[in-house]
Parts: structure tokens; C-alpha cells; sequence
């Protein structure tokens, strides 16, 4: 789906935008949007970031991204974690009070969580060194895991004092089913205290990645029993919103049986249906 044509996803935007009024008045979410390759999850996300945008305390409002990575994401402990609060003083650079205090609130509440991020901690920065470090706190011994628990503590300290800053903050978190098994414990976590933050945490994920073994799989599972997670699945476009999309592109259906032919052969997956598109 071309970024700049969007549609479909109604329910589904209509989801995300009752979950973000929520947070914005203090009562946080984590949801998981789940999808295969190419289905739209990140072109969902954007148009409900565009739609946010639009909104009365847009100004206040923070998207912030961490992503997770198929070459080394279970090598990286807190990868995607760290990703979030780099994200947040690079946004804020630019803007000298805010840069100080996301520092000051690291320096009191996250100074192991500072170390971690490039071009802020110190030399070890965000290296494979220091992530080792990391892993080995969280699957080593009983004392090692009571520092794990010290660096989820932190970082749930640090962000609830950086989200009372951005009423709402909406965290998303990209391909977490190449997530390392630390952060799935801190998002474990987090899944808790979100409920009483202005912060909403959202995951993509692709489901036929997560096998009954996988970290995630057991997180959602435990999260879903205890009714802390929602979850949007993200299947592939009908025919009439194929038959809008190239209307909405080309300014007509172009042939009565291209929309339906298209869908079929496609199996709705977006990517596919632009990518053909592009090439007639």
C-alpha cells in the first residue's frame, strides 16, 4: 500500500485511536498488531500516527520507535528498549531544556540505561560488549538476576517520569519476533504498570514466527490470562478496498475484473497488489 494512499483497516484504527484516548487520560495499553510480511502493519501504524497528528494535544504527543533485528536481535539484550530512549533524545536534541532533563531523569533514575546508548554513556556505549553484559545479567546466577531486575526497575522508573511529559507517549516496538528473550522480560514488565502510565505501547510482530517455544509466544500468553495485552490481527485487503486503492491511484477501476483478479492472485497482501500495480 503506497504511504501516501490509504485504505481499509477502519475497526483497526478505530482501536488504536480509543486505546491512545485512553493513555492520554492515564490509562495506558500494550497491544500487539499481527501480520506476515508485506501485509501493512508498519502502513497501519503510520496512518494512525498521521491520524494522531490531527488531534487537540498533538504537540505534546511522541511516537518513538526501537526495532529488533533477524541478524542479531537475540544477541542484543534491551536492543529495542535502547533504540526508544536514544530515539527520545534524538527527537529532543534540537530542544536544549527537554535534552537536559531526559538526561537528568537517565542520570537519577537509568544511569545503567544511559551507558547503553551510542553516543551518550560512556565508551562502551551501546556495543555488543555491553549488551553481552546485559544478557549475562539477566541468564546468570541469582545475583545476576537481581541486577536484571535493577535494570527493568530503572527503566520503568525512567519512562514513567519521561511519558508525564508527553501525555500521551506511543512506544512501538518493530519485528518483535526477532526479540531477545531480556526484552521480552522487561516487556513483561512493563505490561503491568502501563495500565496507570500515559503510554502506549504497541508491537508488531508476524504470528507464524512465534512458536510455542518462542520468549514472545509465552509473554503474549501470560499477558493475554491476565487481560493486559490486547491484540489486532492485520489480514489482507478485500475487493472493494483494492477496487479504492487503484481508483484512488490511477482515478478509475481501469478494468471491472482488475480489482477482483488483483485480490485473488494476491491474497489481499498489499505489498504484492502496489508492487504489481507499479509495474503495468
Amino acid at each position: 500500500m503506497s504511504e501516501a494512499i490509504f485504505v481499509g483497516r477502519k475497526i483497526e484504527l478505530s482501536l488504536l485511536n480509543r486505546l491512545l484516548l485512553q493513555a492520554s487520560e492515564g490509562h495506558g495499553a500494550l497491544v500487539f498488531i499481527e501480520g506476515e510480511a508485506g501485509i501493512g502493519k508498519s502502513s497501519l501504524i503510520s496512518q494512525f500516527k498521521e491520524l494522531a497528528s490531527r488531534t487537540e494535544n498533538a504537540k505534546q504527543m511522541r511516537f518513538v520507535y526501537g526495532y529488533c533485528y533477524e541478524e542479531n536481535g537475540e544477541q542484543n539484550a534491551y536492543q529495542p528498549f535502547v533504540e526508544v530512549l536514544s530515539a527520545l533524545l534524538e527527537v529532543n536534541k534540537t530542544a536544549s531544556n527537554l535534552a537536559v532533563m531526559f538526561l537528568s531523569i537517565l542520570r537519577e533514575t537509568g544511569i545503567d540505561w544511559l551507558n547503553m546508548i551510542p553516543g551518550v554513556g560512556s565508551v562502551l556505549g551501546a556495543s555488543i560488549k555491553t549488551a553481552s553484559i546485559a544478557s549475562q545479567w539477566a541468564l546468570g546466577t541469582n545475583n545476576n538476576q537481581l541486577k536484571a531486575d535493577s535494570l527493568a526497575n530503572q527503566y520503568i522508573k525512567s519512562i514513567s517520569k519521561i511519558v508525564t511529559k508527553y501525555r500521551p507517549m506511543v512506544v512501538v516496538i518493530e519485528d518483535a519476533h526477532w526479540i531477545d528473550e531480556s526484552s521480552c522480560n522487561l516487556l513483561m514488565r512493563l505490561a503491568k504498570r502501563v495500565t496507570s502510565l500515559p503510554v502506549l505501547i504497541v508491537i508488531t510482530c508476524r504470528p507464524s514466527y512465534l512458536i510455542e517455544e518462542h520468549t514472545l509466544s509465552k509473554v503474549k500468553n501470560e499477558l493475554l490470562m491476565k487481560n493486559l495485552i490486547s491484540i489486532i490481527p492485520v489480514f489482507g485487503l478485500n475487493i472493494e478496498e483494492t477496487r479504492e486503492y487503484i481508483v484512488r491511484r490511477f482515478g478509475s477501476t481501469m478494468n471491472q475484473y482488475l480489482a477482483e483478479w488483483l485480490t485473488i492472485i494476491s491474497d489481499g497482501l498489499p505489498l504484492f497488489a502496489t508492487q504489481y500495480l507499479s509495474l503495468l
